[in-house]
């Protein structure tokens, strides 16, 4: 059985990309005296990992397993209550799942969950059966892989700790967490009168920083020769067969280069979206990437926001449109019939405009749990959140508890007057406070060394469960 006092580690392997920054981590365990093994998603990743690290560290997968219980008693065993909802994520990023509202991407209106459903039961049987000789602590990145979040359940039932990190907008900080809830716990204990000058003082820098800056946070500039260099380093690495992952990149990227000029011309343009912004009563709602695991994950319930939109827009209190913008670096992403249809309900605005400007000028924000809706609370603007984000445990946030009452919430983020600048400064100190030194992914030694000290750090305060 399993052994609530272990110390021995176990870091999923995503993809090849992560391979350095994950040895890196390993090498940063081991001198630190602790036995660290590898859990590749499949056989190609453990190719690579077989590359990398020692024969000894590197796990099998669930590819070949043969489960020898049945997924019934498993599902029962480990609380998964809907094995179609388990799998939704890794359907989502694999393209398996149908677009949101849309199926045009699907040779037919099937959508092969027995496939993934069997995956979880394969990884599910996998990790019991280790599971029941030698006990291990997950370190790994949020997401909603299978076998991620069997990683997850298998060790929390066997009364082990885990180790999710989730973001944080503190630039090269991130947020760890002992579930993959990603709650954070540093909002329970802020109090404005209960920080010191020091607290304050950098709780007030975080602010300028934040909202002095001109990139949205979380944002990344890549080109799209940055993205085919990428690729072709996947590629190098790649030991499978090459075919079908390229031609499903380049046939998604040049029709999402015809999408995203064809949405582009659908929306209002720059100036008409100023003079909306500048001279109408609204209340702002940016679309976000439908297969990031802030949403499939998250708030799946909200994973066609079409219908969402249609929804709050109707929902307003009187005086207020809705305005929408796209996803700044996902535009085209969506169905093709999408701008059409959202603009029956809501005002589409140019998806270049910076989003800072647009809250700035907004009666209320609302959002499934992005990176927006926490900007607008340092900009001290209401904030309606359908899903959960990292800012959602603050107590200024509108949670939509019940989905009836949507007009309810609107209505008293519209009627409220924001935050005042001290509750401002309470939700910063609580992520400055909340946040640990290095970022997932940087293989970086300075920064391999700070994420696996933070680690270390949050295990040794972790409560028992």
């Amino acid at each position: 059985m399993s052994d609530r006092s272990s110390r021995d580690l176990i870091i999923p392997l995503v993809s090849f990309n992560n391979t350095e920054f994950v040895r890196g981590l390993y090498d940063e365990f081991t001198d630190a005296d602790r036995d660290c093994v590898v859990l590749p998603k499949n056989d190609y990743v453990k190719g690579e990992a077989e590359r990398v690290f020692p024969a000894e560290a590197v796990l099998e997968t669930a590819e070949n397993h043969t489960p020898s219980t049945e997924l019934d008693e498993l599902l029962s065993k480990y609380g998964v209550r809907s094995s179609r909802n388990f799998v939704f994520p890794d359907m989502a990023y694999d393209y398996d799942y149908v677009s949101p509202n849309y199926t045009f991407y699907l040779p037919n209106n099937e959508i092969p969950y027995d496939e993934y459903v069997d995956r979880l039961h394969r990884w599910l049987d996998k990790l019991d059966s280790l599971y029941s000789e030698k006990g291990y602590i997950p370190v790994q990145n949020q997401g909603g892989e299978i076998f991620r979040q069997c990683l997850n359940r298998v060790a929390m039932h066997h009364g082990l700790p885990v180790v999710c990190r989730g973001f944080s907008p503190k630039a090269g900080m991130c947020s760890l967490h002992g579930d993959d809830t990603l709650s954070w716990n540093a909002f329970d204990d802020v109090s404005y009168d209960e920080l010191s000058s020091g607290q304050r003082k950098e709780a007030e820098a975080f602010v300028e920083e934040i909202t002095g800056e001109r990139e949205q946070i979380g944002s990344s500039s890549k080109s799209l020769l940055d993205q085919i260099a990428q690729k072709v380093q996947a590629i190098r690495n790649y030991r499978g067969d090459l075919l079908g992952p390229t031609v499903g990149w380049l046939r998604r990227s040049a029709v999402g280069d015809l999408k995203a000029k064809y949405f582009a011309r659908e929306y209002l343009d720059e100036r008409e979206s100023r003079k909306v912004i500048e001279e109408e009563n609204f209340v702002y709602f940016p679309i976000q990437y439908f297969r990031e695991s802030r949403v499939t994950y998250r708030a799946n319930a909200y994973y066609n926001q079409l219908w969402l939109i249609e929804y709050v827009a109707r929902s307003l209190p009187h005086g207020y449109k809705l305005v929408v913008k796209d996803h700044p670096r996902r535009i085209g992403e969506l169905p093709l019939p999408f701008p059409r249809k959202i603009s029956r309900v809501a005002t589409a605005i140019d998806h270049t405009l910076n989003s800072r400007e647009i809250i700035e000028n907004a009666g209320a924000v609302v959002t499934l749990n992005n990176t927006v809706g926490f900007e607008s609370l340092m900009f001290g603007k209401p904030v309606v959140a359908f899903g959960r984000g990292f800012y959602a445990d603050s107590e200024y946030v509108h949670d939509v508890d019940d989905i009836d009452d949507v007009e309810g919430d609107l209505y008293a983020a519209v009627n409220s007057e924001g935050l005042s600048d001290e509750e401002v400064l309470e939700v910063a100190s609580a992520i400055v406070e909340g946040s640990y030194p290095g970022v997932w992914g940087d293989s970086s030694p300075r920064n391999v060394a700070q994420f696996a000290n933070s680690v270390s750090e949050f295990l040794d305060g972790e409560p028992e469960a």
